[in-house]
């Protein structure tokens, strides 16, 4: 059996010596399940190979010529002694070896079709981004739907009707070809920082770019691990400190707006992931909508139990100019749940 700290100190001192293999995609320190897919105290290296069949080649080359080939990574790795001066001990951590396909930077400010949760999104009135929250049913309405925030779906000139195009023109999104929903609902006040939109065909599918689907809605709770798929850091993670918050955010049109009742969590955002859905690790059922922060120690989001938790009657809203708009009455009745992944 091999402990977690020594499998730890294989990786560590045998890294850099495994990585002039341009085979070699990913190490990983990671343990064995037992019989029912539980984790147990043995731990192994994982390790992902581009080209399963170049390791092969590699390993016969190994057993024919008797010593250790650049291109192959061995099945075993010695376990360096724990203290200031490394040397190689007699036990050993084994290397499971896999195929992988690689990893790539994910970039959710492409113009993508049909677009998920986390990519880039805007009013096309503004030259900036939001992100798109998730794509949702409305009980009644016919077709798709998907949430995001007021300042990035409707701001200080929208109206219902309006074109929203993704990507967002930050991010070269362009009117009309990229236009995938209209404007249908949007609501600020003390609570809220919302807006829904109505897709147009297919431009928009379920679930998100970073970890597939959206399971539902819950309640937040105080002490909760969650986590995000935002256009400007993408997937992130945080830990619920508040559920209870009043917080004064700037930027608004008529100045600075007090919320209330807000869901305040460790840092997980920066400008432009306003509108993302806020999701609880461990079952992926929505908490929140995450429309603010200080980019540097504190994220403030949304109840999603304000926003989609009960049918909320139709309202006027008033305008900057003057003018009135009457939104309509909204039920919510589920993420729709397609996983993109």
């Amino acid at each position: 059996m091999t402990t977690e700290k020594k499998a730890n100190l294989a990786l560590e001192h045998h890294r850099e010596e495994l990585f002039k293999n341009q085979n070699l995609a990913y190490l990983a320190v990671v343990p064995v399940l037992d019989d029912e897919g539980e984790p147990t105290d043995d731990f192994v290296i994982e390790a992902g190979v581009y080209n399963l069949e170049q390791q092969k080649e590699a390993q016969n080359k190994v057993q024919k010529v008797g010593k250790r080939e650049e291109e192959c990574v061995p099945e075993n790795l010695p376990i360096p002694s724990e203290g200031k001066v490394k040397t190689l001990t007699r036990e050993y951590v084994p290397v499971e070896i896999k195929e992988s396909e690689g990893f790539a930077a994910q970039y959710l400010r492409d113009r993508v079709r049909p677009a998920s949760g986390g990519s880039s999104v805007i009013n096309y009135r503004y030259h900036s981004a939001g992100t798109l929250g998730g794509a949702i049913k409305l009980k009644g309405e016919k077709g798709l739907f998907f949430i995001s925030n007021w300042h990035v779906l409707t701001g200080a000139k929208g109206r219902n009707g309006d074109s929203i195009i993704q990507p967002g023109r930050a991010d070269g999104g362009k009117y009309p070809q990229d236009v995938i929903a209209k404007l249908y609902w949007s609501k600020l006040n003390s609570k809220m920082d919302a807006a829904i939109a109505k897709v147009v065909q297919d431009k928009v599918a379920g679930g998100t770019r970073c970890f597939g689907k959206i399971k539902g809605i819950e309640p937040a709770k105080v002490g909760m691990k969650v986590k995000k798929c935002g256009r400007t850091t993408e997937l992130t993670t945080g830990i619920i400190k508040s559920k209870n918050a009043s917080v004064r955010v700037a930027g608004y049109p008529e100045g600075a707006v007090l919320f209330n009742n807000q869901i305040l969590t460790t840092n997980m955002s920066q400008p432009g992931d306003s509108g993302s859905v806020v999701c609880n690790v461990d079952n992926n059922k929505a908490v929140g909508l995450l429309f603010a922060g200080d980019g540097k120690s504190q994220t403030i989001i949304n109840h999603i139990t304000d926003i989609l938790g009960s049918k909320i009657e139709p309202f006027v809203v008033k305008h900057l100019d003057g003018t009135e708009e009457k939104m309509p009455e909204i039920e919510f009745e589920k993420f729709v749940s397609k996983d993109l992944r």
